[in-house]
């Protein structure tokens, strides 16, 4: 079994590239400097969220391997891989929808806040406007 969280950073870069590619369709033109700064962004607001999640799924994971002596084990990748891929295509939809009604990239914070308020909204994890205030 490996660690929790050891695909995190892998799904953090995966999210960067997306969403510079993202602001990029969506006509923002993202110099080096900002595009590093939403994956700064990214890992800092995002990356809390995805390390929890992990740990408690590997928690799971390793209580049921105990219990089922390894047969789990294969269980808990395809679980890992879906909750990836779940993920992964929220974050993805919400930063388009941010992007799409975007005119131009003023603040990177408010932009990732953004985009996490609605993606949180989206799970169903408060109002849209919550993180927004702060």
């Amino acid at each position: 079994m490996v660690g929790a969280g050891v695909d995190t950073g892998i799904i953090l870069l995966a999210w960067g590239g997306l969403t510079v590619q993202l602001a990029k369709m969506a006509g923002h033109h993202l110099s080096e400097q900002t595009a590093r700064k939403i994956v700064l962004t990214i890992a800092s607001g995002a990356g809390m969220f995805l390390a929890g999640t992990k740990l408690a799924q590997t928690t799971l994971d390793g209580a049921a391997a105990i219990f089922t002596t390894g047969a789990s084990l294969p269980v808990s990748g395809g679980i890992n891989a879906g909750l990836n891929m779940v993920l992964t295509h929220a974050y993805g939809c919400s930063a388009a929808r941010v992007f799409m009604q975007t005119t131009e990239i003023s603040d990177v914070d408010v932009l990732v806040r953004s985009v996490m308020a609605i993606m949180a909204a989206d799970f169903g994890l408060g109002d849209h406007t919550n993180n927004l205030i702060s």
